[in-house]
């Protein structure tokens, strides 16, 4: 039976591990902690913690606690973040405090810039390097503007026109032209999102356990031209310090916790399990007796092929653009 196959899965990878395995799919809002802390029980039996996550993201405060209970309730031992689909922004920030990810061929994380509502926009977001960025793009265009036009003026006059002279015409001309576009730019706004990107940096620092905020974590905050930018593996080996493949019996139990993860994203609604507490139980509250059986690993792949429900109403890019990081102002940041 499926229940007794899921049980099966289980054990094997507390076993495997010597683990306490969790699992949580969902968005990370402002109570996600909570549901979390309540399912980690007070007398742990393994001295390691499997932690199998799905999410878009989400509040990164929220992601913040939810490592630091693992780090504090396994502080001797090993914490282990299984990726076997989205594991965006706020869940990546979950992995950053990790000392092993295991992913999957379809695992997939994502950077860690702070996605901020945008003024008179209900739904919109955008990154908050976007106004860092036009800046510092600002910057390079003015100064190539002023640098080529110094340039021409006085090779072409032949020196009829003196270096002072054409200093002033270029500079005048570049601040005509770009003067309108740097005047749209509010100071405050830039302020308030440089602000926002230290609160991801610093807890993504604090979860790492360093001194100094390391380069693989700058990466992961402005490296990358899109929120959206897929991590896989191989990524990720590249920047965190211990990435390995999932192991057979990981992806095994990670085949029956697929549906029930994207049942989660689909509806907006966390889910937050101890699977080590009644696997039974937790078989029948995930609806697993009316799955089929996983009996091998090319079943359990064959499973994870597809990574997004046809139903849900959201598409795959979509998605990766929907979430994740409110931080901030309440007011202008509404929490994914």
């Amino acid at each position: 039976m499926a229940r007794q196959a899921f049980q099966g899965s289980v054990e094997a990878v507390v076993d495997e591990n010597d683990a306490e395995v969790f699992f949580y799919a969902g968005p990370l809002d402002e109570d996600s902690w909570r549901q979390f802390v309540a399912v980690c029980p007070d007398e742990i039996g393994r001295p390691n913690a499997v932690l199998y996550l799905t999410t878009y993201g989400g509040d990164p405060a929220s992601a913040y606690r939810i490592t630091r209970c693992l780090q504090r309730k396994f502080a001797s031992g090993k914490i282990t973040v299984v990726v076997d689909s989205m594991c965006k922004s706020a869940g990546t920030l979950i992995a950053v405090g990790a000392g092993t990810i295991a992913m999957s061929d379809c695992g997939e994380l994502g950077p860690l810039d702070v996605q901020i509502g945008q003024q008179d926009e209900v739904f919109g977001f955008q990154s908050g390097l976007v106004a860092v960025q036009a800046l510092e793009t600002l910057q390079e265009q003015s100064f190539s503007y002023f640098e080529e036009g110094f340039l021409t003026l006085t090779s072409k006059s032949r020196g009829r026109i003196t270096t002072r002279t054409a200093a002033e015409l270029a500079s005048n001309l570049a601040g005509t032209l770009f003067g309108q576009l740097y005047a749209q730019l509010d100071p405050m706004r830039l302020g308030e999102n440089y602000r926002q990107m230290l609160v991801s940096r610093e807890y993504a620092r604090r979860l790492a356990g360093t001194v100094e905020v390391p380069q693989w974590i700058r990466t992961l905050i402005a490296a990358y031209p899109s929120h959206g930018f897929v991590i896989d593996r191989e990524e990720a080996a590249a920047l965190f310090p211990d990435v390995r493949a999932i192991s057979e019996r990981e992806l095994a139990l990670a085949g029956y916790l697929e549906k029930v993860a994207h049942s989660a994203l689909t509806n907006y609604a966390p889910i937050v399990e101890h699977l080590n507490g009644d696997p039974t139980g937790i078989a029948a509250k995930f609806g697993l007796s009316n799955m089929e059986e996983t009996t091998d690993v090319e079943t359990t792949v064959s499973k994870n092929e597809a990574t997004f429900p046809t139903d849900s109403g959201i598409g795959e890019d979509a998605a990766r653009e929907f979430s994740i990081d409110g931080i901030g102002d309440r007011e202008s940041t509404v929490a994914q």
